[in-house]
């Protein structure tokens, strides 16, 4: 049986503090069309980049131990791993997080949070088949 491709429903906006940087943060997931994948941007800065979250994104910092960090072109996001299992235990393979810091916020230190505003969003199924 072939699985449709998901993004969620309606944006969701959080805020609070990096666990690893103390940097306050807002975060808005926002549905995202077919094929496009997981993808940050950094709104706060000037080229406004996106990083995909891909294999070939992921980094590590000797400097922040623990944390999953992606990077492109420069700009770096820390701490996506809490985000990105909620994402995946909940098969949502297309969504835009803008972030206006270098840190997603730690919120109560797990997914929780994120998954509990994804539900209270909710998912929506696209029409092309999922990409394993």
């Amino acid at each position: 049986m072939s699985e449709k491709q998901k993004t969620i429903r309606q944006p969701i906006f959080l805020k609070g503090w990096g666990l690893h940087t103390g940097c306050e943060v807002e975060v808005q997931l926002k549905p995202s069309a077919e094929g496009t994948g997981i993808q940050f941007q950094r709104i706060d800065l000037p080229e406004q980049p996106i990083i995909k979250a891909t294999y070939e994104n992921a980094v590590t910092n000797p400097t922040i131990p623990r944390c999953t960090s992606i990077s492109k072109s420069g700009a770096t996001i820390h701490t996506v791993e809490h985000l990105l299992s909620v994402l995946s235990g909940l098969g949502i393979d297309n969504l835009l997080v803008e972030i206006n810091g270098p840190e997603l916020p730690g919120l109560d230190g797990s997914g929780l949070e994120f998954l509990k505003a994804i539900q209270k969003a909710g998912t929506l199924e696209q029409s092309q088949e999922r990409e394993y």
